[in-house]
């Protein structure tokens, strides 16, 4: 065996091995529950099965009353996170053990991986840490797997989302998971008048000042409604996110595959060129005692 097939053998297994690694090893670092860098106390108190147990809907709970409910649990089952110096510690880039694809574009391009945003929402989920943003996602995602329709919305300087809360009517409440805050308006009431959020903020405790800054992020100016995580993240990146999920399989299979079918081909063709020469052996001594 040559040493390019010897190499593609050991890349293999190695590939395979941080793969199955990945299967048994969390996204989510126990130690953010003590992170004194999260933007509340108490940012984060729901371990990932509990935020995913939470977002199951409850038999004959009432719209309302399930969005209300997974945004309280997204806001404490992801903490506010995003720092630099957690990049390796709360893997906002993706490690090798999870998608070595991944991990390898992070330094290739790093503006759109070294932090990195899953599209899958459950890969969220399990990490457990993001801004607005992710919040947002994980909050729209979770809505769609249990049947309301959602979308994400693009603040000036925030992203929230919205909740479809009554589909024969088309009534929309805008959600904040991020701040746990719920609006019971759509985006065309509160683009129209952004006095209207401050009551369910104030509620919440936030101070008046703050409130008010929220208030402006509101208005007209630079908000865009998108139709999920697609459109608020650049299309290519959720190609890439899927198909690097299939290729981190393909490829060590692949490594692994082409060595052995060699192997295997070369003994099939030793094997037959042997059963040839065999085969002729008789025919060369019977003509060597008619010559004799």
């Amino acid at each position: 065996m040559n040493k390019i097939k010897i190499f593609a053998l050991v890349l293999g297994f190695v590939l395979l091995g941080l793969n199955v690694a990945g299967l048994f090893i969390s996204l989510r670092n126990p130690a953010i529950y003590q992170e004194r860098g999260v933007r509340d106390q108490d940012d984060i108190t729901l371990t990932e099965e509990q935020l995913l147990e939470a977002g199951e809907r409850r038999p004959e709970e009432s719209t309302a009353a399930y969005i209300i409910r997974l945004n309280a649990a997204v806001n404490k089952g992801i903490a506010h996170y995003w720092e630099d110096e957690g990049i390796e510690k709360y893997n906002l880039r993706v490690p090798v053990y999870e998608n070595y694809l991944l991990f390898i574009a992070s330094y290739i391009d790093p503006q759109d991986y070294r932090k990195y945003e899953f599209f899958n929402h459950y890969k969220n989920i399990e990490r457990g840490v993001g801004i607005c943003s992710l919040h947002a996602l994980v909050m729209a995602g979770m809505l769609k797997d249990h049947g309301v329709d959602s979308r994400v919305v693009l603040l000036n300087q925030h992203v929230v989302a919205m909740a479809q809360v009554n589909k024969e009517r088309d009534k929309w409440w805008v959600v904040d998971p991020d701040l746990d805050v719920v609006v019971k308006h759509d985006m065309r009431e509160i683009e129209a008048d952004t006095d209207l959020i401050k009551p369910y903020y104030l509620e919440k405790g936030y101070e008046a000042g703050y409130v008010d800054f929220v208030a402006q992020l509101y208005g007209r100016e630079g908000n865009a409604i998108t139709r999920g995580v697609y459109d608020y993240l650049p299309w290519k990146l959720g190609c890439v996110e899927y198909l690097s999920y299939i290729l981190k399989w393909a490829i060590p299979i692949i490594l692994l595959a082409l060595p052995a079918l060699s192997y295997f081909r070369n003994k099939y063709l030793e094997t037959k060129t042997s059963h040839a020469q065999q085969t002729l052996q008789p025919d060369f001594a019977r003509e060597g005692s008619v010559s004799v």
